[in-house]
């Protein structure tokens, strides 16, 4: 594999952003499908509900930067889960709004999470543990690695 630059055209079963994209995307198209048929929520409202389990509060502007994702798209989800009072809202600092669960929230979420598990597992299905300690590793290394990518000055190219 070269990372040269002198290719002329991607080899895509190699092109980790695209193997990473395709699958990123896969996973989110079925996981919506699945969660709007078995609960009535899709996958980005999911991520809000999975980020206040574990974080117990958060704006959106801290969701969306943790999870890479499109403030509109997320306050659409936070505005649909309000209304099905899944979650709900406090003035926080300035004039940011913090969202935490509700009982029925913390309820959905603790039905989706079992779904949200056996499908992570199906995925991972023929990896040792040691393996998949490894894929986290190097997956959080790709992570940290991101602000360098930003940095890449684009008219050098």
């Amino acid at each position: 594999m070269t990372t040269s630059g002198k290719e002329t055209h991607l080899h895509l079963d190699m092109y980790v952003p695209g193997l990473l994209l395709w699958l990123s995307n896969k996973l989110a198209g079925s996981a919506s499908q699945v969660y709007r048929r078995q609960f009535g929520i899709n996958v980005m409202e999911w991520r809000i509900l999975s980020y206040l389990a574990v974080y117990q509060t958060g704006t959106g502007a801290q969701m969306s930067q943790l999870m890479g994702s499109d403030k509109a798209g997320l306050s659409r989800g936070a505005a649909v889960l309000q209304d099905k009072k899944l979650i709900k809202s406090q003035q926080g600092e300035g004039r940011n709004l913090e969202f935490m669960l509700t009982a029925k929230g913390k309820a959905m979420h603790d039905r989706i999470i079992r779904l949200a598990l056996a499908r992570q597992d199906a995925l991972l299905t023929g990896l040792s543990k040691s393996q998949v300690d490894d894929l986290i590793t190097y997956l959080n290394v790709l992570l940290r690695n991101l602000p360098a990518v930003e940095a890449i000055d684009a008219t050098k190219y």
